[in-house]
């Protein structure tokens, strides 16, 4: 694992799961985190476990661009800075079949899996690039100049490949 010591990382469905792993790796690597989620009782649960100066709880319907936008700023001020996003939180999404899905579960869908990574990284980069920038992608850390953004392999990495291009142009995160 990556030295991760002075590092400020956001970790969406962070209260359980792969996210509560990965809080619990990051906090091992150094990192202070913001582990944003709507399971309050579990959030309060990793600040308990880990102390308040390592690990931060954050109520977020990452649905919610206002909440997104506001998790972010919480990031910078309360460990004063943002270095990390990992965009996890989701769901398998609704299972219907399309025959039988209706528009707003194909809405609520797109928004959980594809538009809050999306909503998540355009408020996170502000943050990001004042520090240069650490970014998970398919298990592989990549410092500045060669991160990629990723949740739904294909899409959002295809989406988000001109911001690759900006991300590059931040120099070496240290």
């Amino acid at each position: 694992m990556t030295d991760l010591t002075g590092k400020v990382a956001v970790i969406t469905g962070g209260a359980s799961g792969i996210g509560a792993s990965g809080v619990e790796v990051f906090v091992e690597a150094g990192a202070q985190v913001v582990a944003a989620d709507l399971q309050d009782d579990k959030g309060a649960a990793l600040v308990a476990r880990f102390g308040a100066d390592k690990v931060a709880y954050q109520h977020c319907d990452v649905t919610d661009m206002k909440a997104l936008e506001a998790l972010m700023q919480s990031a910078v001020d309360t460990f004063g800075g943002l270095d990390v996003l990992w965009n996890n939180a989701g769901s398998g999404g609704t299972s219907s079949s399309v025959e039988e899905l209706d528009i707003e579960g194909y809405s609520f869908t797109m928004d959980l899996l594809l538009k809050s990574v999306f909503a998540g990284t355009h408020f996170a980069v502000p943050h990001m690039k004042a520090r240069g920038a650490y970014v998970e992608h398919g298990g592989e850390w990549h410092t500045a100049p060669a991160p990629r953004f990723s949740r739904t392999p294909g899409t959002v990495r295809s989406s988000t490949d001109d911001g690759e291009q900006v991300v590059a142009t931040w120099g070496s995160a240290s």
